[in-house]
């Protein structure tokens, strides 16, 4: 796929995740009304009914996962001042909000290594896209965006990932994001475009920027506190449930990872790009 890829995400290598994996045969079917936000690393799941699913591999976890903490606590302070001004100015609380989907009959899900959901499939193995999980922005928010200067226009995931567009005192507007980092590995984006090492994607709904943009993405890197910044270009989007983006293959060997198909950054990252579409 191009535009609706499945997306090859992914994450945080396996010494970082602190979980007690409970076995679960594959034949048992086991009843949930939604869909699980983390699991044993590498499992994947199918909804064999609207509330019930089986483990096609892996298994359920318990305990704590780091990555998922890590998330949560954040690592830009930024983010919480952005967070802190749109709640005063009230885009906050009008910005559109996408939660998982309810679960359907044949639904895939896949979760990665660190054990966060990564990839959400329909029955026909296609990257399932839900335009009823949003709540859109009302008449009053729309105005309220129009105005501020700081704006909150998406949050979406169980992980934190959310949107933001700042306006400089000389009217220059930035769109930035706070979250997860994922991986894929399409060979053709948009526009038909062969993707090379330092392409990236970003979330179709709320961040399909101007094709070829570039997209500033800070993340620590490889065992260190430093965080390292590289530009990349926006070269494809996605689904994208549960990350901000997603760097196509070797481009994680900017932050010193070795590229697999279920690799995402560990930690928070930030992207940032023009506010051009």
């Amino acid at each position: 796929m191009t535009t609706l890829r499945k997306i090859g995400y992914t994450s945080l290598m396996l010494s970082m995740i602190l979980c007690i994996g409970k076995s679960v045969s594959a034949a048992e079917q086991i009843t949930s009304s939604k869909i699980p936000e983390t699991m044993q690393p590498y499992t994947e799941i199918q909804f064999t009914s609207n509330n019930s699913y089986k483990i096609l591999k892996g298994g359920v976890s318990r305990g704590i996962n780091l990555q998922e903490q890590l998330l949560e606590q954040g690592l830009f302070k930024e983010a919480d001042k952005l967070e802190a001004a749109c709640q005063d100015n009230g885009t906050a609380q009008t910005a559109i909000k996408e939660t998982y989907p309810d679960p359907q009959k044949g639904m895939k899900i896949i979760y990665g290594s660190d054990g966060l959901l990564t990839e959400i499939l329909d029955e026909n193995g296609q990257e399932y896209i839900d335009n009823t999980s949003k709540t859109q922005s009302s008449n009053d928010g729309i105005s309220l965006q129009a105005t501020a200067s700081k704006v909150k226009i998406a949050s979406w995931g169980a992980n934190n990932n959310r949107l933001y567009r700042k306006t400089t005192a000389n009217g220059t507007k930035k769109i930035v994001g706070f979250g997860r980092a994922t991986t894929f590995n399409d060979k053709i984006g948009q526009r038909d475009h062969t993707l090379v090492k330092g392409d990236v994607a970003t979330k179709m709904a709320y961040d399909n920027c101007k094709f070829g943009i570039e997209v500033k993405v800070k993340a620590k890197k490889k065992g260190s506190s430093t965080i390292v910044s590289h530009n990349m270009k926006k070269c494809d989007v996605g689904g994208m449930p549960n990350a901000i983006v997603d760097i196509w293959k070797t481009g994680v060997e900017y932050w010193g990872y070795t590229y697999s198909s279920s690799l995402s950054l560990p930690g928070e990252v930030k992207i940032v790009h023009a506010d051009q579409y």
